[in-house]
């Protein structure tokens, strides 16, 4: 029973610092991750390091399994922000998109690459050496979609004009993101055997999403299969094929979130499943499953790594590379489509935040083995820290002189493609 009692407290923790953070104009998932680093290496490994086995004794398990579950359903609703920014936001040409996210993943990506090759026997010596690299690149090169919708919903100082952009280029990186955490994930072998049996493994994968989204997904669509069920049974076959999905893929030698962003795809546009999902597992999730898990990211650090002085000078390091690569990497696709310079530099700004896909990836990379403790934990805090400095950054900007309000040109949206 002490684990149940702890998990009720870590959601407790959570509720109260998430309305801090939100008092202090930041997203709540900061204050959730930081009710976890306070949970995980300051109180239990610290203070009460001796008292932490007896604490969640037998509860270990259950708590990576629920954060397990919530990683699958916060996933699964991805796509349906995706569908949302394509309608309301999203008005520039996809080439353009397409333009600024080509320069706001090579740079930063290559940057990542670069201070992982250079950090690599520093903090991650056990590591396997080409995966952690190119996981490294993956990480500074990402922008989290869910996170930066909310950002800039809640916040009018933030240029509508960039924001769209913003959005719209997100949703590329996203799907790089998740295409790169499944090649990482798929050649971790370096004799021939290993390396024929997860070229198999890639071909059923292929073969797995294939068929998922060029004939499940229409199936779903254009039949009546669904349009008959009760609400109930309905979301329940849903759930069924999410997780059934999510298994699929993990056998396959990928993780479960892999799965899900498969199936969310499937049924993103089947008639009545987005109500019923929020109605049913929606709201559940964000009251108890989506807190635990960013809870439990922030547990993952480690008292002996906070407190040593690598985690902070490598912590500065990604930061730094990170946010001059992926800032830098927009601005120039921002100024290459005809963006103003003020408008490309608060481009650059929203771009850098981090957030849920790049906690995913770092969950997945320390369970599969690709980060340290004292890397995850560096990726973690600069995390942390490039979401908490977007909108203070902005506003930064604003007061030097930097508004893209100045840009009369691409007020009324005209860009060159």
């Amino acid at each position: 029973m002490s684990w149940i009692i702890f998990i009720c407290f870590m959601l407790l923790v959570a509720e109260v610092l998430g309305r801090l953070a939100t008092a202090l104009g930041q997203s709540r998932v900061i204050g959730e991750i930081a009710a976890g680093v306070v949970l995980g290496p300051i109180i239990l490994g610290g203070f009460f390091h001796e008292a932490s086995s007896l604490i969640i004794t037998g509860g270990d398990d259950v708590i990576r399994g629920l954060s397990e579950l919530a990683l699958i359903l916060m996933i699964f609703e991805v796509p349906w922000h995706v569908s949302r920014l394509e309608s309301r936001e999203c008005k520039v040409k996809n080439s353009s998109k397409l333009v600024i996210s080509l320069f706001g993943v090579i740079i930063p990506f290559v940057t990542g690459a670069v201070i992982g090759a250079w950090s690599w026997d520093k903090i991650a010596p056990t590591q396997p050496y080409w995966q952690y690299i190119i996981f490294c690149g993956v990480v500074l090169s990402v922008t989290a979609l869910p996170v930066l919708i909310r950002l800039i919903e809640s916040n009018l100082a933030v240029d509508r004009q960039a924001a769209s952009l913003a959005l719209g280029v997100a949703v590329y990186t996203d799907v790089f993101g998740w295409l790169a955490l499944a090649i990482v994930l798929a050649f971790e072998y370096t004799d021939s055997w290993g390396v024929l049996w997860t070229s198999l493994e890639v071909g059923c994968f292929i073969l797995v999403g294939a068929a998922s989204l060029l004939v499940v997904r229409p199936w779903f669509n254009d039949s009546s299969i669904l349009s008959g069920v009760q609400g109930k049974t309905k979301i329940l076959v849903v759930l069924l094929c999410c997780l059934t999905m999510s298994e699929l893929t993990a056998r396959l030698g990928f993780h479960h979130a892999i799965g899900s962003v498969i199936s969310a795809y499937v049924f993103r546009d089947v008639p009545g499943v987005k109500r019923l999902w929020k109605k049913w597992i929606g709201r559940f999730s964000a009251i108890l499953l989506t807190p635990l898990f960013f809870v439990y990211s922030g547990m993952q650090v480690k008292y002996e790594v906070l407190v040593g002085v690598d985690v902070w000078v490598w912590g500065a390091v990604f930061f730094l590379g990170g946010t001059a690569g992926k800032v830098a990497g927009s601005y120039i696709g921002g100024r290459l489509i005809g963006l103003g310079g003020r408008s490309s530099l608060e481009l650059g700004i929203l771009m850098n935040t981090k957030g849920l896909i790049e906690l995913v990836i770092l969950n997945v990379g320390l369970q599969e083995g690709i980060l340290s403790d004292i890397s995850y934990s560096v990726l973690l805090l600069i995390s942390l820290v490039s979401t908490m400095l977007t909108l203070p950054l902005i506003r930064l900007s604003n007061c030097l002189g930097f508004s893209s309000v100045g840009d009369r040109d691409n007020q009324n949206g005209r860009f060159r493609d």
